[in-house]
C-alpha cells in the first residue's frame, strides 16, 4: 500500500497542435506553480441495462467520460525583461490571442478559431515513490478565467482561475513524479495600484471579479475535444456605499466607461482593463462588509473589449 499527498500532488500542461490531438510526452518544463490550488476529477458513468421478464440487470455499458479540472494562480510577472507570468500561459485555451512588442505582451479574446488553443492536462498524485504516482489525463481541453481582486484583507492579491472541460483519457497509470524547481518571483500586493473605475477615483473596491463567461462543451462522438460555445465577458464588484459615490445614476443612464487596474513593479507590471467605453453596470444592490454598508454591483464588458498585458520592461 502506497498512499500519496495532496499538496505534494502537480499539475502538469502540454499545448497541443490542434484542438483533437492530445500529447504524449511531458517533461519538468511542462508542470505548473500553482500552489496547491488544484482539482481534477471525471465525470464517469455507464448505461444501465434492465432485464426483460426478470429481475435485476444486465451488465452497465462504460459511457466516454468528460473530465473537469480547475487550477487558481497568484498573478505574477516573469521576473525578467522579455519573461511574462507563466500565470497566464492558459490564456491561449480561454479563446485569446497574443501579442508581443518592445517586451510586453498583450492577450485580448478572440474570435478566429484556427487561433483557439488546447491543452493535454495531467495530474500527479503526491506520491514520490518510484513508480507509485497516478497519474490521471484530460485530453483536448479548453478554458474559461476569471480574474479575481480582493482587498478585504482576506487575501490582498490578484489571482487567476481557470476552469477547463475535456476527454478524460480513462484509468490513471501509474509512473514517477515530475519535479519542479522553487519559484522564486514575489506576488505582489494590490492596495495602492492604479486603478480606473467609470472615471471616478472616488470609488474605493472591496472585490472586483472578471469573468470571461466562456461555455466549454465537450463535442460528441467518437473524436471528443471542448469547444467555446458562447463567450460574453461580465464583471462584478462590492463598493463602500460611500456619498461621493451614486453607481445607481450610473446604472440608471446607462452610462458606459472604463474599468483599469495596474500594478506591480518592473519588470513585472500587469494591466488588466476593458476599453474606454466597455463597461456596463447591469445590476445594483445593497451588501455590507463588516457592518459597514456596501454595495454590490455587477456589470458587462461590451463586445468582449477586455485587454490583459504583462509589462517586463
Amino acid at each position: 500500500m502506497s498512499r500519496a499527498t495532496k499538496d505534494l500532488g502537480l499539475i502538469a500542461a502540454a499545448q497541443q497542435t490542434n484542438l483533437y490531438t492530445p500529447n504524449t510526452t511531458f517533461t519538468n518544463d511542462n508542470v505548473l506553480g500553482v500552489l496547491g490550488e488544484f482539482s481534477l476529477a471525471s465525470n464517469a458513468n455507464a448505461t444501465l441495462i434492465q432485464n426483460a421478464g426478470t429481475k435485476g440487470q444486465r451488465a452497465a455499458v462504460p459511457q466516454p467520460s468528460n473530465g473537469d479540472i480547475t487550477i487558481t494562480y497568484p498573478i505574477k510577472g516573469g521576473g525578467a525583461t522579455g519573461s511574462y507570468g507563466e500565470c497566464f500561459g492558459l490564456l491561449d485555451a480561454c479563446c485569446m490571442s497574443s501579442s508581443e512588442a518592445l517586451d510586453v505582451k498583450t492577450w485580448t479574446p478572440t474570435d478566429d478559431i484556427s487561433n483557439w488553443k488546447a491543452y493535454t492536462m495531467r495530474h500527479y498524485s503526491g506520491n514520490l515513490s518510484a513508480g507509485n504516482c497516478k497519474i490521471s489525463q484530460i485530453n483536448n481541453v479548453m478554458f474559461n478565467a476569471k480574474i479575481m481582486f480582493d482587498w478585504t484583507g482576506e487575501e490582498g492579491y490578484a489571482k487567476i482561475e481557470y476552469s477547463g472541460k475535456g476527454d478524460y483519457n480513462g484509468a490513471p497509470t501509474l509512473g514517477n513524479i515530475l519535479t519542479r524547481t522553487q519559484e522564486t518571483i514575489p506576488v505582489e500586493a494590490i492596495y495602492g495600484l492604479t486603478k480606473t473605475f467609470f472615471g471616478d477615483n472616488d470609488y474605493e473596491l472591496l472585490k472586483l471579479e472578471f469573468d470571461l463567461g466562456i461555455n466549454i462543451v465537450v463535442t460528441k462522438g467518437e473524436i471528443r475535444y471542448a469547444l467555446r460555445s458562447t463567450e460574453a465577458i461580465k464583471w462584478s464588484a462590492t463598493v463602500y456605499n460611500d456619498s461621493t459615490v451614486v453607481p445607481e445614476t450610473l446604472f440608471s443612464a446607462g452610462t458606459t466607461g472604463q474599468i483599469s487596474l495596474q500594478w506591480g513593479t518592473s519588470p513585472n507590471v500587469i494591466t488588466v482593463a476593458t476599453g474606454a467605453t466597455a463597461a456596463q453596470i447591469v445590476s445594483h444592490s445593497s451588501s455590507e462588509q463588516d457592518g459597514i454598508e456596501t454595495i454590490d454591483l455587477t456589470g458587462i464588458v461590451i463586445g468582449n473589449d477586455l485587454t490583459i498585458e504583462n509589462d517586463s520592461n
